[in-house]
């Protein structure tokens, strides 16, 4: 310092470098981030295809009724009852879940 408290020469090129340092390190920072994002991006990308697909898919459960099961049993009324019960609940939860359900 200089004795009117100012900085000197020196001190100042020695702060400008301190300064350049800093900012080339923030400019690194920065391509290191661009990049990240670049791969973040085409993650969610393939992500987004995966889900669309996914969502575009349907399970064939046809929904019968008691009396063609009763026959494909061996005509057993409970069973028959019982089995398109089930299967009601079943298209009604795979509906829930977001899978589409084609029946015949």
């Amino acid at each position: 310092m200089t004795a009117i408290g100012k900085p000197t020469y020196e001190e100042l090129e020695k702060k400008c470098a301190l300064l350049q340092s800093k900012l080339a390190a923030m400019n690194e920072l920065m391509n290191v981030v661009g990049k990240a994002s670049d791969i973040v991006n085409v993650g969610v990308a393939e992500l987004q295809s995966q889900k669309a697909e996914l969502e575009a898919r349907a399970v064939n459960l046809p929904k019968r009724s008691v009396g063609e099961v009763m026959h494909m049993s061996g005509f057993s009324r409970d069973y028959a009852e019982g089995w398109c019960a089930g299967n009601d609940n079943a298209i009604h939860e795979i509906r829930a879940a977001g899978i589409g359900v084609m029946e015949e």
